[in-house]
């Protein structure tokens, strides 16, 4: 199990025509685990940036993000990249909520 955060940052303008533009950031923050065979020590770290844009007017509006973090081991046991899509969904008002739609690791 892994406890911490990670930060998601969404930066939008909308232009006098209509267009938004998104620019969306993630990182890890803090991300620490312990192996449950090994007891060694995992430190997630990295983050991803995208931009989009979309029309406004083709509101509510989805757009999936996928961010893959390096989870790094201080012991012998291999490491891991962690893959997550977030789903960044505008309703008609033009409110963003982001949901996790898929999460999972593959060892390196």
């Amino acid at each position: 199990m892994f406890t911490g955060e990670v930060h998601l940052f969404l930066h939008e303008t909308v232009s006098e025509t209509g267009h938004a533009r998104v620019k969306a950031m993630t990182n890890a923050q803090g991300i620490t685990g312990v192996g449950l065979v090994t007891g060694d020590a995992y430190h997630m770290n990295g983050g991803t940036q995208e931009e989009f844009t979309f029309d406004v007017d083709a509101l509510p509006f989805d757009y999936d993000m996928v961010n893959n973090f390096h989870v790094t081991s201080s012991g012998a046991a291999g490491n891991i990249v962690a893959h997550e899509t977030l789903r960044i969904t505008y309703d008609a008002d033009g409110n963003a909520t982001v949901t996790v739609v898929n999460f999972h690791a593959d060892c390196k």
